[in-house]
C-alpha cells in the first residue's frame, strides 16, 4: 500500500466536523465509504493542506441510506476540486491504480489486504487525524442473508 496517498476526508455532520479514511485511487479522485460522503462541506486533507471536494458517487441506495449485501456497498468516490477563491493549490496528478471487486457469490479467502483509516479513538486534540492500519484476509461469502 503506497501510504502517501492514504487522506483524510472531512465533512460536517449535524454541525460537527467529523474525519473519515480515503484513498486517492487517481489524481483528483478519492476512494472512499459511502458514510464518509455523508454530510456537507466536504474537504480532503492533503500533504501541502486542504481542497474542496464534491461527491462523485455514493454508493448507498437513496431510501435508507443503509448499505446491506443486498441493497448496496459501501463505497463513495469524492473528486477534489479546489477552489480558487481560497486560493486553494491545484492538486498533483498521480497514474490511476488498478481496482477489483471481490465476487461474493463464492467462499474463500482473499489473502494480503491491507487497510489504514482515521479511527476516533486515535484522535487527539493536538493529532485530530492519526491513522491505524490493519492486515490479513477478508472473507468473501461472509455477512449474507436470506431472503423471501
Amino acid at each position: 500500500m503506497d501510504v502517501s496517498r492514504v487522506v483524510p476526508v472531512i465533512r460536517v455532520v449535524a454541525g460537527k466536523r467529523r474525519a473519515g479514511s480515503g484513498y486517492r485511487v487517481a489524481g483528483r479522485w478519492v476512494l472512499t465509504a459511502a458514510h464518509c460522503v455523508t454530510g456537507t462541506g466536504h474537504r480532503v486533507w492533503l500533504a501541502d493542506g486542504e481542497r474542496t471536494a464534491r461527491v462523485a458517487v455514493n454508493g448507498r441506495p437513496r431510501a435508507s441510506r443503509r448499505a446491506t449485501p443486498a441493497t448496496g456497498v459501501d463505497l463513495g468516490l469524492l473528486e477534489i476540486v479546489p477552489d480558487v477563491s481560497r486560493r486553494e493549490a491545484p492538486v498533483g496528478e498521480l497514474p490511476a491504480l488498478a481496482c477489483a471487486r471481490i465476487d461474493r457469490t463464492t467462499s474463500g479467502r482473499v489473502d494480503g489486504c491491507e487497510t489504514v483509516g482515521y479511527p476516533d479513538y486515535m484522535a487527539t486534540d493536538a493529532e485530530p487525524f492519526r491513522t491505524a492500519q490493519v492486515d490479513g484476509w477478508i472473507t468473501t461469502a461472509s455477512g449474507l442473508v436470506d431472503t423471501a
